[in-house]
């Protein structure tokens, strides 16, 4: 498992994979830096952020949003909006909100946006790679046993599951796996820690019925930190109250998984 280190070397990983641009498929408004603030900040020159559910959705959401200390969920979203705004902006990247709430992303939606959203200039789209998100939380929670574990463990455990990010996943490869695109998928924290990086990688050969090519980048987690707490209203719920455990969740190495071929070379 090649492991890439520094801006320089991330550059030149994805340049031996022919990448010129990268899309980054995040289902909510922090998935995408949390899981990949390193990276996305080593080749922000070249990547956009796509977030697919950012709108609030009025009937939902109301308990999570009234414990960040908001009336509601539209105004939790306003403020998520900016957060990751200013987040993005912080590492340097563009970003594109794609205005849907939970409930609207359909096959048939992605069809008729799919083209705007892949939309990279005069890259062709064989130099362009879409990251999605591995569905790391899965549809179960975790349970009593796996939190006692990673107790005894000293290590974090995931936060509850999020069928969306496998509602994304399994929709955008659906969409993806013929459009003539690179892709790949990325381990989404906090979720991650509730897997290996070789069952993550196990499960995703499932969904693409192909090997996977598993790059790992540790993270710089200072500078991790600091983008993630540009998410004021979520910081503390997603990432506990003490930068330690903040610094332990955030130190995992960011995992992106390559759909074959590629380059099995490290810089």
């Amino acid at each position: 498992m090649p492991r890439v280190q520094n801006d320089t070397t991330v550059r030149q990983w994805l340049d031996a994979q022919r990448v010129a641009r990268v899309l980054v498929v995040s289902p909510h408004l922090d998935d995408a830096v949390l899981s990949l603030a390193e990276f996305l900040r080593c080749v922000s020159a070249r990547a956009r952020v796509l977030t697919v559910f950012s709108e609030s959705d009025p009937q939902t959401g109301l308990d999570w949003a009234q414990q960040g200390g908001f009336q509601d969920a539209a105004e939790e979203h306003a403020a998520r909006r900016l957060e990751d705004m200013r987040a993005l902006q912080h590492l340097g990247c563009a970003y594109q909100h794609a205005g849907l709430r939970s409930g609207q992303l359909t096959a048939t939606v992605l069809e008729q946006q799919l083209p705007g959203w892949l939309a990279a200039g005069s890259t062709p789209l064989s130099e362009l790679l879409v990251l999605l998100p591995a569905g790391c939380g899965g549809e179960q929670p975790i349970g009593a046993l796996e939190r006692l574990k990673h107790r005894l463990l000293r290590k974090p455990f995931g936060s509850m599951a999020h069928p969306e990010h496998l509602l994304v996943r399994n929709l955008f490869w659906k969409a993806l796996a013929t459009a003539g695109v690179r892709l790949g998928f990325y381990a989404e924290l906090p979720y991650a820690w509730r897997q290996t990086d070789t069952n993550i990688r196990n499960a995703l050969q499932t969904l693409t019925q192909g090997p996977l090519h598993h790059t790992a980048i540790p993270p710089d987690v200072e500078r991790k930190q600091v983008a993630a707490e540009l998410y004021r209203s979520q910081v503390e719920r997603i990432l506990g109250h003490t930068p330690r455990y903040r610094q332990q969740v955030l130190g995992r190495p960011e995992s992106v998984f390559l759909v074959a071929p590629v380059s099995h070379g490290t810089p």
